[in-house]
């Protein structure tokens, strides 16, 4: 295979981006991942598409997006470079939705960006992402991308209802569209159904929070009663799948705090009390934690109300922060013996030798899952 990727080279076909993209995925083939990168920046370069920005790239591989359990200051470090470096990306796709989202991404993650600028990049985000969204209007996603920052930041509660309801109407819109047919398979379409309803939930969530922001606790009480409906169509959905009950208790949470929240605006001190004890408790039991290094709302505002109802911070550190504590210093990464027998496969390496299941018994084997499209 070397050797018939040296002749496709040999050609010389530096006008034609299919033969960059033949050699990306050729030296990919031979685990030359040098050349690849190679093949592909030229492409970048040489063919530019309005997604596609070779210096976002190159970016990229240099800066690897921190987990979940980096340290503050990494976090700080990744989002400040991502904020600096996408406003230079700007400046070169002044009208690529998605780089206007990269910024937002940015600022949503860091404290200390001024509510102006903000608002300046939402506003900016905004207007493109709405002269690239021709007749049928933006997707639901962004609509809910913007809300989301706006929501987190505290920020202009009217647009974030008016924006939720507009991406509430694009999702029964998309929720009606046939799912792509080369992807239509059992598991993938109920993948598809469990992350839509998600989405759904998620919008509703948003335009609650406008409500609760604004101080209108009657329209968020009609909302908070839909999103109750759906959450038990969402525990349906998830059925056994680890990976969709660990979403739908972040969904169940969510809805406890803003139920909390809704109890406080209210005057009923001590319902939000259990409705913020169960959004806790939810969280913990799903084994979720706080993002390190950022302000945990919910767990301060119940320990607010808690202190403001006389309790004490012994009592809430047996019920809470001692399981609290366990969990966030305990390790992400877990491991999952799934007790089934492996299916029948034969295949050939790059050296011509065929493998299939019976010549690897015995043997510890790591199998490394790629595609192409």
């Amino acid at each position: 295979m070397g050797q018939d990727i040296e002749r496709l080279r040999q050609l010389k076909l530096e006008d034609k981006r299919q033969w960059y993209e033949a050699l990306e995925d050729g030296y990919k083939l031979v685990n030359d991942q040098t050349q690849s990168d190679w093949a592909q920046e030229q492409a970048q370069t040489r063919f530019p598409r309005p997604w596609e920005l070779a210096a976002m790239t190159k970016w990229r591989k240099d800066h690897h997006f921190p987990d979940e359990d980096a340290p503050p200051d990494k976090k700080r470090a990744y989002y400040n470079d991502l904020l600096l470096q996408a406003a230079q990306w700007a400046k070169e796709r002044p009208n690529a939705t998605y780089i206007w989202m990269e910024r937002l991404d940015a600022m949503e993650h860091l404290e200390d960006v001024a509510s102006g600028d903000v608002m300046t990049a939402v506003n900016q985000t905004i207007k493109v992402m709405m002269s690239n969204a021709g007749p049928e209007g933006p997707d639901s996603g962004d609509y809910f991308n913007v809300v989301e920052v706006l929501t987190k930041k505290h920020l202009e509660p009217e647009r974030v209802v008016e924006m939720a309801q507009k991406g509430l109407d694009k999702w029964a819109i998309e929720s009606k569209e046939p799912y792509y047919d080369l992807y239509a398979t059992k598991e993938n379409l109920e993948d598809n159904k469990f992350y839509q309803a998600c989405s759904r939930l998620q919008g509703l969530g948003f335009e609650t929070d406008g409500y609760l922001q604004l101080k209108q606790p009657d329209k968020a009480q009609i909302l908070l009663a839909q999103i109750d409906e759906r959450l038990e169509d969402l525990r349906s959905l998830a059925g056994d799948k680890q990976d969709r009950k660990k979403s739908y208790a972040g969904q169940l949470a969510g809805y406890w705090g803003l139920m909390a929240r809704e109890g406080e605006l209210q005057g009923r001190k001590l319902d939000a009390m259990a409705f913020y004890e169960n959004a806790l408790l939810t969280r913990l039991d799903a084994q979720q934690k706080p993002e390190t290094g950022k302000k945990d709302e919910l767990a301060d505002n119940a320990h607010q109300l808690w202190a403001n109802l006389g309790g004490t911070d012994e009592g809430r550190k047996l019920w809470y922060a001692r399981r609290a504590d366990a969990i966030a210093n305990q390790a992400t990464l877990t491991w999952e013996d799934t007790n089934q027998p492996l299916a029948a496969f034969e295949i050939a390496d790059l050296g011509g030798k065929t493998w299939n299941v019976a010549s690897l018994k015995g043997k510890v084997t790591f199998l490394n899952f790629w595609a192409s499209w």
